[in-house]
């Protein structure tokens, strides 16, 4: 019987060959079409596990590779990741303390729901960093 992986990294293969796409573009998309197939299911379906095509997904796209890799896109992508598990512990801390008071209703319980919080911030940080230029140009 092949495993979940093997299938996946089957369909990968082929799409990425039908398609004449490189294999890290194919790992791009096969995050982002989780990711946009994991929001609908996160609010919809109440099971227990109606989180993880989200969460894969945002951790598929987060480590994916850029097309053109170098020490610069490594060094924010690893202190995007430091920035967002900080931001992320941060915002459970205070919406604990906002539930503990009445002024929120809704508390961050379970890990994956912490995990999803710390790739979503991962990913809009690293992306904002790499492709938004924040420095003056100098005259």
């Amino acid at each position: 019987m092949y495993s979940l992986l093997d299938i996946y990294t089957s369909l990968l293969y082929i799409w990425s060959m039908k398609l004449k796409f490189n294999r890290n573009v194919a790992i791009k998309y096969l995050g982002l079409l989780l990711i946009i197939i994991g929001i609908p299911v996160l609010f919809i379906d109440q099971n227990n596990a109606s989180e993880i095509p989200l969460l894969v997904g945002l951790y598929i796209f987060f480590i994916s590779k850029e097309a053109r890799e170098d020490e610069r896109t490594l060094s924010i992508k690893t202190s995007s990741a430091y920035i967002a598990l900080v931001l992320g512990y941060g915002i459970k801390l205070i919406s604990t303390n906002l539930y503990e008071h009445q002024l929120l209703a809704v508390q961050l319980t379970e890990i994956n729901h912490f995990l999803i919080l710390v790739f979503a911030l991962a990913v809009v940080i690293y992306y904002s960093r790499l492709y938004i230029n924040f420095n003056k140009p100098t005259s």
